[in-house]
């Protein structure tokens, strides 16, 4: 069946606007104003195409100096001083401006990073949105965020780092509880997808927030670890690989300083045998292909009881022929690229890797564009004969980070639910994030506070 080709053809339907958005150069944003750096610039690149979009400033370790000092300032001269009522003004500021620049921000996000303008523009920007506003009522209600009777207080000056998964989203649920607990904040964006991080700089400015307290420093794996090494930084707060945050801990392990980790973690969708079968595939498809969130989506693990298995291999089969993959600012694109070339060969080791563990892989078709980082849609399932089995295969693939089960039955859900051992699981779909929920309102900024 993978020889199979799509079933329709679409015409082009190109967004209007594309790269003349762009601007040729991009600074950093430190103290409440855009300067260059002294580590010089790096070309940022179009996934989708490997051409060069803009030049954007390298921070160096005096660069990182400058920002961290920029930030204390801005913390002990304006941001711990103000009530908490008057940041949530500030903060309400910030996102109306984010969503004054909702089409530039998506349109940004989609070149830089490579994310179907679609999904950019009708989810990741209104979520970043959101979780803004969602803060900025929680600014002046942190009583309501720890234990009746503890008493709260900001940690600092917290930088945070971005992994370019959804890359204004994140920008978003990293600024917006370290803000809205009263920190200074510095996010410093992946290197492979900095620009919608720096349009957001631009909102900050825009909504009159006081100098220092948002800083956006650019730059690579050495801007990164100046910052980690930097004694004046009160909180290092990240997501991304594990490997990565294992050594931010060891880093922090033995000082006052916070570390708040959030590595990518696997994900695991159960579908059961009594499970609305279509919609079932559906929310596969779109959790393992087309979402972009967290918990390392690309690299969901499939268990589907054995009676329905044959079935739903047949059914993703024909799903994923009819995915259209292609250039991410086409409105009929339902897949974009990789972000780097070395992720689309890491996706091709977690396929090769399900396959020899017993897997069977649906795959989708091509052909695909000559240049980019594109890899052909690929699902792995693995059967399993009873619930038990499916609980010990999923455990099998190490910490979860978020469960889908598919089922018609409240009470097995239920029953599913209490013995995994992930982080978040949902019932008839996966990675549904709302910036109100407990995981995303009250714990988040728990993080960010001394009790």
């Amino acid at each position: 069946m993978d020889t199979l080709e799509p079933q329709f053809d679409y015409a082009p339907a190109p967004t209007q606007g594309g790269p003349s958005i762009l601007r040729a150069r991009y600074g950093m944003l430190a103290g409440g104003a855009w300067s260059e750096a002294a580590g010089g610039v790096f070309a940022t690149v179009d996934p989708a195409t490997e051409k060069p979009l803009a030049e954007v400033a390298r921070a160096s370790s005096d660069d990182v100096e400058r920002a961290v000092r920029a930030a204390r300032r801005g913390y002990e001269k304006y941001w711990r001083k103000l009530r908490p009522s008057e940041r949530a003004k500030h903060l309400f500021r910030l996102s109306r401006a984010v969503s004054e620049r909702a089409r530039e921000l998506a349109l940004v996000q989609t070149l830089d990073a490579g994310t179907p303008i679609r999904r950019s523009r009708e989810h990741d920007v209104p979520s970043a949105i959101a979780t803004l506003f969602t803060y900025a009522g929680w600014a002046d209600k942190l009583a309501w965020a720890v234990r009746a009777g503890e008493r709260t207080r900001p940690l600092g000056v917290v930088a945070s780092f971005g992994s370019g998964s959804s890359p204004a989203l994140e920008a978003a649920c990293a600024l917006g509880p370290a803000l809205a607990a009263g920190n200074a904040a510095i996010f410093v964006p992946s290197e492979h997808a900095p620009l919608a991080a720096l349009v957001l700089a631009q909102a900050g400015l825009e909504a009159d927030l006081p100098p220092g307290v948002l800083s956006i420093v650019t730059g690579d794996a050495r801007t990164r670890n100046a910052f980690v090494d930097n004694a004046d930084v009160d909180a290092i707060a990240t997501g991304g690989a594990r490997e990565a945050c294992a050594a931010i801990a060891r880093a922090l392990a033995g000082t006052q300083r916070r570390a708040v980790l959030r590595p990518e973690l696997p994900g695991i969708v159960i579908v059961c045998d009594d499970a609305p079968l279509d919609a079932a595939v559906e929310g596969i498809v779109r959790s393992a292909l087309l979402e972009r969130g967290p918990y390392a989506p690309d690299a969901l693990r499939v268990l589907v009881q054995e009676s329905i298995l044959s079935e739903t291999i047949a059914l993703l089969h024909e799903r994923l022929r009819t995915l259209r993959i292609g250039d991410p600012l086409d409105e009929n694109s339902d897949g974009g690229p990789a972000l780097t070339d070395a992720r689309r060969e890491d996706l091709e080791t977690f396929v090769t890797a399900a396959l020899e563990a017993g897997a069977t892989v649906a795959r989708g078709v091509g052909p695909l564009p000559e240049r980019g980082f594109w890899h052909v849609p690929a699902v792995p399932l693995f059967g399993f004969r009873t619930i038990a089995e499916a609980l010990e295969k999923a455990h099998a693939f190490g910490r979860i980070g978020g469960a889908g089960i598919w089922t018609s039955s409240g009470q097995g859900a239920v029953y599913l639910a209490e013995r995994l051992a992930a982080e978040t699981v949902w019932c008839n779909g996966y990675a549904r994030f709302d910036p109100t929920t407990y995981a995303g309102g009250a714990a988040a900024l728990r993080a960010y506070l001394h009790t």
